[in-house]
């Protein structure tokens, strides 16, 4: 893992892109106290969801879509 500030990364974006392509991660920092930004990973690394979104799921974390005019029930959503 390379740990780098934020005007580094800007000056050495190529050396960033060698970084990842070799499979390490790498940290961004911020100011003067260096505090961690960001961490960009290799694609390769993205860890998948272990389940599926169901009906419902995502209204507890603030998500929801509305769409005027349009109405359906979530049997009809399932069967679709």
């Amino acid at each position: 893992m390379k740990i780098m500030t934020t005007a580094d990364f800007k000056a050495n974006f190529s050396s960033v892109v060698d970084e990842l392509k070799h499979g390490n991660k790498v940290v961004i920092t911020y100011g003067r106290k260096k505090v961690p930004l960001a961490t960009i990973i290799p694609q390769n690394q993205l860890e998948k969801p272990n389940h599926s979104v169901k009906i419902g799921d995502l209204k507890s974390q603030g998500w929801t879509y509305a769409l005027n005019g349009f109405e359906i029930t979530e049997e009809e959503l399932i069967n679709s």
